[in-house]
């Protein structure tokens, strides 16, 4: 006697639980995030920090145009063309589009505009500035980033005592890695060079230096006096 089997598949669906409750809505909320929502840009999401074709450079007053740092600026254009970016060095204040300014801790009229907004405090005399979430950081040896987002455009300023450091900082910049800075919300603190010496008193330094200079010469001077000529 054969037996045979038969099996069945059943095609039911479960329960549409996307329409129970406001199910639908958050299902309908989550599709739109993810097909058009736009993503916030901070100095967290860096390199990615501007989103136009094109990068206006502009040096501020206080910067100087030295071969040191249009090889920087060279380096900065290599690194933006492979993410098909072109760069423009503008001569006046950019008005619109995404812009990086470069600028000192001395202050000047055409910064003031980039950087009114964090609360910087900058003096012409002193080691240090002002920074909100950091308290005083040191001129020397430091770069600072500034980072604002617009609806016309992304700034991003560079500040630095000195354009060595300036250089370091549009280095940094151009390796698409932030990892030798401390970031919190929209400023960045980035070591690019030597601190220095922040201590003033060196009288003791150099006075024992100029006694250290001056003892060889008396003993020699005594030793000489000691000397019998050939006479004698």
């Amino acid at each position: 006697m054969e037996m045979s089997w038969r099996l069945e598949i059943s095609h039911s669906s479960p329960p549409p639980y996307n329409n129970v409750a406001d199910n639908a809505a958050l299902v309908g909320n989550i599709a739109d995030f993810l097909l058009g929502g736009k993503r916030i840009q901070t100095l967290a999401t860096f390199p990615y920090v501007f989103s136009q074709a094109s990068l206006q450079v502009f040096p501020t007053s206080e910067v100087k145009m030295t071969a040191e740092i249009i090889a920087a600026l060279s380096r900065l254009q290599a690194s933006l063309n492979t993410i098909n970016m072109s760069v423009q060095i503008s001569q006046k204040e950019p008005k619109n589009g995404d812009m990086l300014i470069l600028g000192t801790f001395t202050p000047s009229d055409d910064l003031s505009p980039f950087i009114e907004n964090f609360g910087l405090v900058i003096e012409e005399t002193g080691d240090y500035v002002e920074v909100p979430g950091f308290g005083e950081v040191g001129k020397y040896g430091n770069g600072i980033l500034l980072f604002e987002s617009g609806r016309n455009g992304n700034t991003l300023v560079l500040l630095s005592d000195t354009m060595e450091n300036m250089i370091y900082l549009l280095d940094t910049v151009s390796s698409g890695s932030l990892s030798g800075c401390v970031l919190q919300d929209n400023i960045g603190v980035c070591s690019v060079g030597y601190g220095g010496d922040y201590s003033d008193d060196t009288t003791d330094e150099t006075t024992t230096d100029e006694a250290a200079t001056e003892e060889p010469a008396a003993e020699e001077e005594g030793t000489a006096e000691a000397t019998p000529t050939p006479g004698g």
